[in-house]
C-alpha cells in the first residue's frame, strides 16, 4: 500500500507575551514566515531564532520561546502559537579582560560596543569578537557572558579572553606602536 503524505500549511500565528518591548507587528516581522506555505520545522526554528535575536538586541539575554503548532479545525492548516518568556532586562556589569600580556586593556575595550551600565546587546558579542580578531594581535579571542549574580540578577559581567600571537609578531606590533 502506498503512503499518502499530508502537507500541513502555515496559516497564522499568535503569541503570549508579558510586558513585551516588542509588539505583535515587530514579532511578525522578525518571524518572516509566509502564510500559506508548507509547515517545515526547520523554517519555524530559524524564524524563532530571529525573534530571540531581536530580544537579545534589547537586553533580554534569558528569553525563552516555546512554539506550539495548533490545528484550528479540520483541514491541513496549522497556527503557530508562541509562548515568550522574556526574563529580566540585563545591563552590562564589569568587563573583565584576561590573557593580554603586551596589549593594553584600552586597546581591547575600544573594540567593544558594550559599556558598563548600558542595556546588554547580546548581538554585540559576535561583533566584538570579529573586531578583536581583525586587529590581528591575537591567536584566540573569546567573549562570553558571565552567569547572573544572585544579588544583582539584572546585571551580567562580560569576560573577554585573548591569547596574544607569538612574541615575534607582538614585537613587530610594538615597534609600530599598535599596542
Amino acid at each position: 500500500s502506498s503512503r499518502r503524505r499530508h502537507t500541513r500549511y502555515w496559516r497564522d500565528w499568535s503569541s503570549d507575551v508579558c510586558s513585551s518591548d516588542l509588539d505583535a507587528a515587530q514579532i511578525k516581522s522578525l518571524l518572516a514566515l509566509q502564510l500559506g506555505t508548507p509547515w517545515e520545522q526547520r523554517s519555524i526554528d530559524a524564524a524563532i531564532a530571529q525573534v530571540e535575536s531581536g530580544y537579545h538586541a534589547l537586553g533580554y539575554l534569558d528569553v525563552r520561546i516555546v512554539d506550539r503548532p495548533v490545528r484550528p479545525g479540520p483541514g491541513a492548516n496549522i497556527d503557530l502559537q508562541l509562548q515568550i518568556t522574556e526574563g529580566p532586562l540585563s545591563t552590562v556589569g564589569q568587563i573583565n579582560i584576561r590573557g593580554n600580556v603586551v596589549t593594553r586593556d584600552k586597546v581591547i575595550r575600544r573594540e567593544l560596543d558594550l559599556r558598563p551600565g548600558r542595556p546588554f546587546d547580546k548581538t554585540g558579542i559576535q561583533e566584538a569578537e570579529r573586531r578583536l580578531d581583525n586587529l590581528r594581535h591575537f591567536s584566540e579571542v573569546r567573549v562570553q557572558i558571565e552567569p547572573p549574580k544572585p544579588d544583582q540578577p539584572g546585571v551580567r559581567d562580560l569576560l573577554v579572553f585573548v591569547r596574544e600571537r607569538s612574541e615575534e609578531h607582538t614585537s613587530e606590533l610594538q615597534s609600530r606602536q599598535y599596542l
